[in-house]
């Protein structure tokens, strides 16, 4: 009895650390992805205001970025996504070509990346 305990004991113990380790991957992967993906929504300058803006201005469509690359999501979901965020968020015109031109720029920045689950 007092053996399986303790392996039981070990079992969950070595399950829990194998657990948080998976965790620190993922915070940092997210992390990562994050800081990345703000460089280049800062970069296009979505509102046209950058050098006198945050650097966090455009996070709250990062947030929604990464959901829809996560899930494997479309180029024309990015589009979507940009479009409602760049009228409905900002209050500005959608401009197609800029749009596509933002979308592409993240679907390609996200597929030549190797994914942590792929």
């Amino acid at each position: 009895m007092r053996l399986h305990n303790r392996y039981g004991a070990f079992k969950k113990k070595n399950r829990t650390s194998m657990i948080n380790e998976t965790k620190n991957v993922l915070k940092a992967k997210f992390k990562s992805d994050f800081l990345a993906l703000r460089e280049i929504l800062n970069k296009h300058d979505i509102i046209g205001f950058m050098p006198d803006l945050p650097d966090d201005e455009y996070d709250c469509i990062n947030h929604a970025l990464l959901s829809l690359l996560n899930q494997n999501k479309d180029l024309d979901s990015i589009k979507g996504l940009l479009r409602t965020e760049i009228s409905e968020h900002f209050g500005l015109d959608n401009n197609q070509v800029f749009i596509d031109k933002l979308a592409t720029e993240i679907y390609d920045w996200w597929n030549k990346n190797i994914r942590l689950w792929d």
